[in-house]
């Protein structure tokens, strides 16, 4: 029976083994057969999507915010068609430059006015210079000649935050930050200099920008709740960098900072 019972034990660990692998063979089968549906899905759906694109070429081209729900759309399928300069997308679009000629019109504003605001630039204030820009381009005699200019003369401030972001994977030196300010939506900057806000220096900013500019020490200790040494040090961190001026009105007064880029955009 001793004898009995240990055959019975092997062939029954034999039994679940069997069935264990047929369980894993069974289960890479219906793997492999739901990534292939997916995949088909996502192939017929890139298909329609191409279709779309063609049917509606012109709209994207010219209606920001059609581009921005477009871009939504295909971003959530991993397509990135603005931003392909190459391939099926971009002659499809005929928007394969679209983001690089924005990305340079972008470096020549923040370039040319780093002497003013420290390379710290609102991102609307970036935007109005570029649509200032092509309108004026747009008007001229190469436009009428062609109505591409003035289509691209539209401009989406999605499409800056999109342009720099290409510039910044392509370390440009130039990134999006987002400044939160005590009740009011956050607010883009554009940062072109060779140091990333910190958060300290992030909320200095903002404060700033919500005293028109200025501030000191002590107001930015009380402002944010900080220690006067936590505020000191991430002026010192911005005046460092250039990105704010430092005015001492006269001796023994508390010394004043200003952004040179003036109060953030309401």
């Amino acid at each position: 029976m001793s004898l009995g019972g240990k055959r019975l034990g092997k062939s029954g660990l034999r039994d679940r083994r069997a069935r264990q692998a047929e369980l894993e063979r069974k289960g890479k089968e219906l793997e492999a057969e739901s990534i292939e549906h997916v995949e088909t899905q996502l192939a017929a759906f890139k298909d329609e999507l191409a279709k779309f694109a063609s049917a509606h070429k012109k709209r994207i081209n010219s209606d920001p915010a059609f581009r921005h729900r477009f871009q939504q759309m295909t971003t959530a399928v991993g397509v990135d068609p603005l931003l392909s300069s190459k391939g099926f997308w971009g002659k499809l679009l005929g928007v394969g430059d679209f983001y690089f000629e924005l990305g340079v019109q972008i470096l020549d504003v923040c370039i040319s006015t780093r002497p003013v605001n420290g390379g710290i630039m609102d991102a609307k204030e970036c935007l109005d210079r570029i649509q200032r820009a092509r309108t004026s381009v747009s008007r001229g005699a190469a436009a009428a000649a062609s109505g591409r200019a003035a289509s691209r003369a539209l401009v989406s401030l999605d499409d800056v935050e999109r342009a720099v972001a290409q510039l910044g994977a392509l370390g440009s030196g130039i990134a999006i930050q987002r400044v939160t300010r005590p009740g009011k939506a956050p607010v883009a900057i554009i940062v072109s200099v060779p140091r990333e806000l910190s958060a300290d220096t992030a909320t200095a900013v903002a404060v700033m920008g919500e005293s028109s500019g200025r501030c000191t020490a002590a107001s930015l200790a009380s402002a944010a709740g900080w220690t006067a040494d936590r505020a000191a040090s991430a002026l010192a961190a911005l005046a460092s960098d250039g990105m704010v001026w430092v005015d001492q009105p006269s001796a023994g007064a508390p010394c004043e900072y200003w952004l040179p880029a003036g109060a953030l955009d309401a």
